[in-house]
């Protein structure tokens, strides 16, 4: 409705032991290179979510190396042990951190020429206008493709997190179901 783009992004939660201080501090120096290269985006979130596991798919790809003559047996045993963790434990989930980021307001305070500027200023009041009226506007695939660049920038940075990656549209209605 505010007419906003948003970019979602998953980053895996890396383990790292305690002891092991020379990966701990590049860990976390890398991560404040990362912080200090998206303070300019201004308006972003990170929060730590679950995610569910997916049991099922897991001990499918397992059972790929069962053997012809026990794969019954094997798959037995799967499907009971998927139903005592789920039993035990709910959902299975392990945690990731989203990182969420507003590009439409960036886009002004970039290289833009001035007349994509004014372009996208004019179709930001339009829809701020007609969202007023509590209508609704479609959107076109043009409109999405001016991101296109600013956000293939802002992933450049985000890929330099180790296990980051783009959320799919799937995940981010989990997400929307989530919150």
């Amino acid at each position: 409705k505010s007419g906003d783009i948003f970019t979602f992004y998953g980053i895996n939660a890396e383990m790292i032991a305690a002891s092991n201080h020379g990966k701990l501090s590049q860990s976390k120096a890398n991560f404040q290179n990362f912080l200090r290269d998206i303070v300019p985006y201004k308006d972003f979130h990170l929060e730590m979510v679950p995610r569910e596991m997916d049991l099922q798919s897991r001990f499918a790809l397992m059972e790929k190396d069962f053997s012809p003559k026990t794969h019954h047996i094997g798959h037995y045993y799967n499907q009971e042990t998927i139903s005592m963790l789920e039993e035990e434990l709910g959902a299975v989930t392990e945690y990731e951190f989203v990182l969420i980021v507003r590009l439409k307001g960036n886009l002004i305070e970039g290289n833009a020429e001035v007349k994509e500027i004014v372009s996208n200023a004019f179709s930001s009041v339009t829809d701020t206008l007609v969202s007023l009226m509590g209508l609704e506007r479609d959107v076109s695939d043009e409109f999405f493709d001016r991101f296109e660049d600013m956000e293939q920038e802002l992933f450049d940075k985000v890929s330099t997190i180790p296990g980051a990656r783009r959320l799919t549209e799937d995940q981010v209605y989990y997400l929307n179901r989530y919150y």
